[in-house]
Parts: C-alpha cells; structure tokens; sequence
C-alpha cells in the first residue's frame, strides 16, 4: 500500500519527537544485543544480532525519559496459535514483554522486512486477543530493510499484507470493542474468528468463559441473530452453498446428498477462511457440552420446518463434511458472519 504523504498529527509529533532524539549516535546510550536487558531512564536500544535467529535485526530504540524507573524488556517469536498468524502464516510478528508496559514518549520499532514490498505491508499491533490496531509510520531503511514504526506500548507487533489489500480487513464490534478478521471471498464478506459477542443467555465450552476470546460463544437460534455486529448478519443456508462454489466445489458437489466432500482443495480453502479452526462442538439441554475439537455446527438464518432450522456442519475427524443438517432451534451452535 502507498504510505501517505502527510501522517496524522499524532505520527507527525510521534517522528518530531523521536528525530530529535537520535539514540544510534549517543555514545552513552546502552546497547542490548541479545534481545533483552534493562532499561531505565536513560534509555537504551534492544536489538536482536543473531544470523541464526528469526528475530534478527529486530530493533527498539527507547528515548531518554521514556521509562521512569528501570525494567527488563524482552523481544520473542510469535507462533501459528496467534489469530493474526493463522490468517497470514508467512507475516512477522513478535511479541514485546513486559506486555502492557507504557513509555512516557513514543519508541522506535524497526522490523526487517527481508523480500516484501515495504509499500505492500504496514505495522500492526495486537493484545493477542481481540484488540488491535495500525501502528504509526515512521520510515524505511531501503539499504537495510528495515521497516520502522513508533509505538507507545508493548504488546504483539508484525508487519502484515493482510490489511493493505481488497480482500481482508480488521472489523471491530462498537458493542464490546471486539475485533474480527474477515476476508472477502468473491462477492462476500466472511469472518475467519466465530463471533464472540455475549448475548445473554449464549454458552462457551464447559462454561469457561476465557474460551470465547478463541473459540467464540455457542447460541440458540433466536440468539444467533443478535451475535454479528452491525454491518454483518447470519448466514442463510444459500450464502454457505455459494462460498463451497466459491472455494471451488462444483455445484454437484455443493448438492451432494449424503454432504460428504473429498475435494483437498476446498478443505484447504475452508481451513483458511477459519470454518475448520474452531471447531467447538455444540450444547443442548439433553446432552449438554459435545465435540469440541471434534466438530461444529454454524446456524444459516435459513428455517426448514416448525421449531427447526438448516445448520452448516463441519466434522474433522477424517476431513469431511455433513454440509447442512435440520437442528432444533433450542440447541446451540457456533455463529461466522458475513455481509
């Protein structure tokens, strides 16, 4: 994507701010070579000299006054459990410690960004777990490639495509501040995480709560109408049909009658879009919690006769898939949404 020429103010005062103070040309300043230390008021710069480490050349620069008192920072890999990892597996992201940790003026972040495009990539932050946000612009070293962004706090960071392109974008739910990942798929929108918004009355797996900010929340049928935030709805039983076609299934394959699909092309496709990773299972008064890691059930907004409607199933045990299956209304499900 083309940086823009003029920044917001806030990244015009945050590049002032940290021109005005050039750490590299500071003969007191301390230098970390191994990807940790500890800094104080003084400052420092933190940085990752390893030929044999992912992390390699990796570089914070922290400016005098930043820190008010002295704390040991870290620099780690992030693996593939990370959302924003699992959507881009080749993106780089690392994670800052002590995560939360706040500078009283903003700090320099540079990220090799080896053969990508710097003008194809920008710098993401993340809580890890539904938060997020652009990180602001600072420069690029052309001769070193090295992406450099400034920052006021430690967290998850990386340099991704995702967001640059027509084809993915960061929704946020304005009712709990929730951000979804959601890629486009021909004419549609799909959610690649389950929705997570807490309609009362909706379940998590054996009720631990802290499954939801991963897995999503499990709700009845009347329930899964108030999940997607404004913008999105739930699926009808048709939008499922045309996203297999999308993916590649011919539309005898979308109609087969026992639902069971071969095609290791789609299954890929559906494993990236998220169908496959979240796989919860279901609830229902009579059996209580069943299938997690095993299958899911994804309700269509799509009734099929009294108390009933079409559900999308999913089932990972030897990789096929019972499309959709009548589901009684009270029984609850999993929710991806899409516009």
């Amino acid at each position: 994507m083309q940086k823009p020429i003029f920044f917001s103010l806030v990244s015009f005062f945050l590049l002032l701010l940290i021109s005005c103070d050039p750490l590299v040309d500071d003969p007191d300043v301390t230098i970390f070579k191994d990807g940790k230390g500890t800094v104080g008021a003084k400052g420092g710069i933190i940085s990752v000299e390893d030929s044999n480490s992912q992390l390699n050349g990796v570089k914070i620069e922290i400016p005098e006054g930043a820190l008010s008192s002295d704390i040991e920072i870290s620099i780690h890999e992030v693996g593939n459990e990370f959302l924003l990892k699992e959507a881009e597996p080749d993106a780089f992201w690392i994670r800052m410690e002590p995560s939360g940790a706040k500078f009283e003026k903003p700090v320099k972040i540079g990220i090799p960004y080896g053969n990508k495009n710097p003008e194809e990539i920008t710098m993401w932050w993340s809580d890890g777990i539904d938060k997020g946000g652009e990180v602001p612009f600072m420069e690029i070293d052309a001769n070193k490639k090295m992406y450099y962004a400034g920052l006021d706090h430690f967290t998850y960071f990386g340099l991704t495509g995702i967001f640059g392109g027509a084809s993915t974008q960061l929704v946020k739910d304005s009712r709990d501040d929730k951000y979804y990942l959601a890629r486009k798929v021909g004419t549609q929108w799909w959610f690649m995480n389950d929705a997570a918004f807490n309609v009362p009355g909706s379940r998590v797996y054996n009720d631990v709560d802290s499954m939801a900010n991963k897995y999503g929340r499990l709700y009845n049928w009347q329930m899964s109408k108030q999940a997607c935030p404004s913008g999105w709805r739930l699926p009808s039983k048709t939008d499922f049909q045309n996203l297999e076609l999308e993916m590649g299934m011919t539309e005898g394959e979308v109609l087969k009658m026992d639902g069971i699909r071969t095609n290791a092309n789609v299954i890929g496709n559906l494993t990236i879009m998220g169908i496959t990773n979240y796989l919860q299972g279901s609830y229902d008064d009579d059996s209580g919690y069943d299938g997690f890691g095993y299958y899911t059930g994804y309700w269509t907004s799509t009734e099929s006769y009294n108390n009933f409607a079409w559900s999308y199933s999913v089932f990972k045990a030897t990789w096929f898939f019972v499309p959709f299956e009548d589901t009684r209304k009270e029984g609850f499900n999993s929710v991806k949404c899409m516009k």
